[in-house]
């Protein structure tokens, strides 16, 4: 059955972060631990810090490993973005970054963690670490540093991620399409979170252009947006609805679809962005889009949401149809899905 748009909880928008960044430490062994989160909270003061014990031989981010300390992570972010007083604003870490240890397999790590979170790579022998012959403050230095790298690379993200306008960097890579002959848009993300790419690199890449008032119907005011190769154009939207915390309401899950549309490259995204995409004086007639939660899915209307994680919702007047035809257990047409865990991709890093 198609599913047409429906009213959303109308809670307070969130409109400030805290000022908390939240640092998240893999691949440390239980005794350097207690020193390198020492270390971290002494770098950048207000730090909250989530890390796991990676004593236990054979590999070293397997995915029980890896769960659990994703898991804790999202925990802690989605609590402070859920709010726990109902008469207090809720806010959000100021930014979530992952200092991670070297290992061959440091792909399931960073999958696991996808464009949600900064990767930061600590600048030291894995081996010495893993092994427990590293001196305990080289350690916590090479954590800290990474963290601080981490934080600066961020803080250079932060003005083009936390805005109501538009920037490519808050673009959904699963559903933004370009050329054939151009890199994709998932393609450019890595490298931008890769530090390959600078904010000003990914919008020379991705330009913008202006449409007049009165180009788009919903949108009575001048646009400065992109448009990807399938002449649909990312409208920014000026109301922000489904709230992550009316969501959670509705479900048990805080998996990557739910921290990819909190966060991006380690930044906060403002509550409930997203795109009205539109054509130009032309409706949608079957369209085709990728949803995180249903998987392909057609639209018809006049234009259709879009989050930053990829989650399709129908627009007033419109409609948005699986193609399987089965809508699959989810929250609130939804912006949570196993599906997402697995589409990650292997990306370099920035050596620190």
């Amino acid at each position: 059955m198609p599913r047409k748009a429906k009213a959303d909880d109308k809670a307070v928008v969130r409109t400030q972060t805290s000022s908390q960044p939240l640092f998240v430490l893999a691949g440390l062994p239980l005794r350097y631990l207690a020193a390198a989160r020492k270390a971290v909270e002494h770098a950048v003061q207000g730090s909250r810090v989530v890390s796991k014990d990676f004593s236990a031989s054979g590999i070293l981010y397997n995915p029980w490993s890896v769960g659990t300390l994703r898991q804790s992570a999202c925990d802690f972010a989605i609590q402070q973005v859920a709010g726990t007083e109902s008469n207090k604003l809720p806010t959000c870490p100021s930014r979530f970054i992952l200092a991670f240890l070297a290992d061959e397999s440091e792909t399931n790590l960073i999958e696991a963690f996808d464009f949600f979170c900064w990767p930061s790579r600590l600048d030291i022998d894995p081996v010495t670490v893993r092994e427990c012959t590293a001196g305990e403050e080289q350690v916590a230095r090479a954590v800290a540093r990474a963290c601080t790298i981490g934080l600066a690379y961020t803080t250079a993200w932060m003005p083009s991620v936390y805005t109501g306008g538009h920037h490519p960097a808050q673009l959904p890579p699963g559903n933004f399409e370009r050329k054939a002959a151009e890199e994709p848009l998932r393609e450019l993300f890595q490298r931008a979170r890769s530090a390959m790419l600078t904010a000003e690199d990914l919008k020379s890449a991705i330009p913008s252009r202006s449409y007049p008032r009165g180009t788009f119907p919903k949108a009575n005011r001048p646009i400065h947006t992109s448009e990807d190769s399938r002449a649909r154009v990312f409208v920014p939207a000026k109301a922000r609805h489904a709230l992550v915390r009316a969501i959670l309401r509705d479900g048990e899950e805080t998996t990557s679809a739910v921290m990819n549309q909190i966060f991006r490259f380690g930044c906060p995204l403002l509550e409930g962005h997203h795109y009205d995409v539109q054509r130009v004086r032309a409706d949608f007639h079957n369209e085709r889009f990728t949803c995180v939660n249903e998987g392909d899915v057609t639209v018809t209307g006049p234009y259709v949401n879009i989050y930053p994680n990829d989650a399709v919702r129908a627009g007033m007047g419109g409609t948005v149809t699986s193609v399987a035809h089965t809508k699959k257990q989810g929250i609130n047409d939804a912006l949570v899905s196993k599906s997402f865990l697995n589409a990650g991709t292997t990306l370099p890093f920035q050596s620190s």
